[in-house]
């Protein structure tokens, strides 16, 4: 029982040996290449990095000296400042390098001009904040120039380490050039005595090892019949003496299990067939394995033509056939956004909520998936009922809304007689409360037009800049008024196609919402940015953020997330309900991400093309 392990050990410590020899040569030669080319990069890489984000610091200035002469004065000067100090903490870490004389002397020139800038910056400053007709001049004549020598004096920084850079690629080539050679010479050598390892282990193992295989492998095919012949008195005689026994002990184990296994199978086939709901069984390829008669109907085509086949082939709804083959991922995105069927019949519109069950064998692995259909085809028709109900009694109460607001105005404007300041006070509450009725009644009937399918999207080509401009432009003197900071990081020249009003909609109910739970102090960041074919837009808060119970529920209509106590004037909890509907319906998909405490930031995608 020995001659085995002995022949394997002797290969395996041949190749071992082999290995680690290689494996030496390998780590001392980069280690060589590592040291001679390590402290160069060490030293020149940091200077350059700190070069470019000082032209970026620079470049910030510049955007906001700009905007100091457009009007936005104190804000554009504190965003002047914050760059003013990162580009003097990049010149520092630039000093840090201990560069040799030639770099040195840019860099001390560099902050000679840079003082010279920052005198000229305040001064300059102090003319806008003036609104002195000297401004714009003073700003052409004396801060171009000096920033366009800063910029020549960094772009001399950068040239000089790409300089040293390239110095050091030729070293490092020439160096790898001749560590090629030698690992080449070295894995000739392996790959020698690898070979001779390996042959003398595949005579003496493998090759018993294949015809022992080759029978196992008919036996795996159903030839229970198989011998395997005992030709040597290792412990390969040994396994192929257990499996001479296996296979009698399997051929009477079929002989007994067959019936019952048909049996079973026209079970499961006849409770299959029974469920009146559609049922699709299919495996992990995506191969259908059983589908009842109401799955049949619905995909209108005979039963028995299916089995065995790709859904592809048989499944020709798009949303239907990206269900059943969805992976994971897809399955859990699927289920949290309450996917429907909608499926045509000649009797009308059935809707089906596909639910999916894992099938998973005794190690765990995936097998198949079933989905069931289940047919909520009444509880859409009461939706519809009920949105039809709202949308009819938001719009009766349009017009006395209307009247009691202008009644209120007259009153107020006293055109009918002086009024007292109590009565005054009372006319301003009511007036409020009007306000919040009349847009209660506009929320509803923008939700409820969508959702009936009444409103007619109008598509047309937008720039994501203007739709943020028109939907940030009502909301600033709100941010201001609370003292919250209102960033927005977006480019420009992001074009797609869509509902200019519902993507007005979308942007001004998420900020609102932002605008609402964000404490006085706090800040609000709209960011946007292209990501394959659809643009990613993030709206993040410094709010109290939202428990994760609670998340997969906000965008629901009429769902408000208070604390105890507190209200929040002007609100029903139907703006993030319109906002999910109109991305769905330009074919994105929203969500949010919340921590108690941490703020929260909603995203949500618009495809920049639409599918037809």
């Amino acid at each position: 029982m020995q001659s085995i392990r002995y022949k394997i050990g002797f290969g395996h410590f041949s190749l071992a040996a082999i290995i680690i020899v290689l494996s030496v040569f390998v780590a001392f030669s980069f280690l060589r290449l590592n040291r001679s080319i390590t402290p160069i990069l060490e030293k020149n890489g940091p200077t350059a990095e700190a070069a470019q984000n000082m032209l970026k610091a620079l470049d910030d200035q510049v955007q906001y000296q700009i905007l100091m002469l457009q009007g936005d004065v104190d804000l554009a000067y504190a965003g002047y400042r914050s760059s003013r100090d990162r580009f003097l903490n990049w010149y520092q870490r630039a000093l840090s390098a201990r560069l040799p004389a030639p770099e040195g002397m840019v860099l001390d020139s560099i902050i000679v001009t840079y003082k010279a800038y920052l005198t000229n910056s305040e001064a300059f400053y102090r003319l806008c904040r003036t609104e002195s007709p000297l401004a714009r001049p003073f700003h052409m004549e004396s801060l171009v120039p000096m920033e366009q020598r800063l910029r020549r004096q960094c772009l001399r920084v950068i040239e000089n380490n790409q300089h040293l850079i390239t110095q050091t690629t030729i070293l490092a080539k020439r160096t790898a050039d001749r560590t090629m050679v030698m690992l080449a010479l070295a894995a000739g050598l392996s790959i020698f005595f690898a070979l001779w390892a390996n042959a003398q282990v595949s005579r003496n193992v493998v090759r018993p090892a294949i015809k022992l295989a080759h029978s196992i492998r008919l036996i795996s095919r159903g030839q229970l019949n198989q011998k395997i012949d005992i030709t040597s008195n290792d412990e390969f005689a040994e396994i192929s003496s257990e499996f001479n026994k296996m296979t009698e002990r399997l051929r009477t184990y079929e002989e007994m299990n067959v019936h019952q296994l048909i049996a079973e199978k026209k079970k499961s086939e006849t409770i299959v067939t029974s469920i009146a709901e559609p049922l699709i069984v299919t495996d992990v390829g995506h191969m259908i394995l059983l589908v009842n008669e109401a799955a049949a109907q619905m995909l209108n085509i005979p039963q028995q033509n299916i089995i065995g086949k790709p859904v592809e082939e048989v499944v020709q709804q798009r949303r239907l056939l990206q269900l059943l083959r969805a992976d994971a991922r897809q399955r859990r995105e699927l289920a949290q956004s309450d996917f429907l069927f909608r499926h045509e019949t000649s009797q009308g519109t059935l809707y089906y909520r596909p639910k999916q069950t894992v099938i998973i064998d005794e190690s765990g692995l995936p097998q198949g998936i079933v989905t069931l259909f289940e047919d909520v085809t009444r509880f859409k028709d009461l939706d519809r009922l009920k949105t039809d109900f709202i949308a009819t009694v938001s719009h009766e109460f349009r017009t006395p809304l209307t009247s009691i607001n202008m009644t209120m105005d007259i009153l107020s404007q006293q055109i009918l007689g002086p009024i007292t300041p109590q009565q005054e006070e009372l006319l301003h509450n009511a007036k409020d409360d009007c306000e919040r009725l009349t847009k209660l009644v506009k929320e509803l009937l923008d939700i409820s037009r969508m959702q009936s399918g009444s409103y007619q999207m109008k598509i047309a080509p937008l720039r994501l800049d203007q739709i943020i401009d028109e939907a940030v432009k009502p909301l600033r003197l709100l941010f201001h008024d609370k003292g919250i900071d209102l960033r927005i990081e977006a480019g420009d020249g992001l074009h797609f196609a869509g509902d200019a009003q519902q993507m007005n909609w979308i942007f001004s109910n998420l900020l609102n919402n932002a605008l609402r739970h964000t404490p006085r102090g706090g800040t609000v960041t709209l960011r946007v940015r292209k990501k394959r074919h659809e643009i990613l837009v993030s709206i993040a808060d410094t709010g109290p953020g939202i428990p994760k119970e609670l998340q997969q529920i906000i965008f629901d209509k009429f769902m408000q997330i208070k604390k105890e106590g507190e209200t929040t004037p002007g609100s029903v909890g139907l703006g993030l309900a319109i906002a999910r509907q109109a991305v769905e319906s330009h074919g994105g998909r929203i969500r949010v991400e919340s921590e108690n405490g941490a703020g929260s930031t909603f995203y949500f995608t618009i495809p920049t093309t639409r599918s037809s």
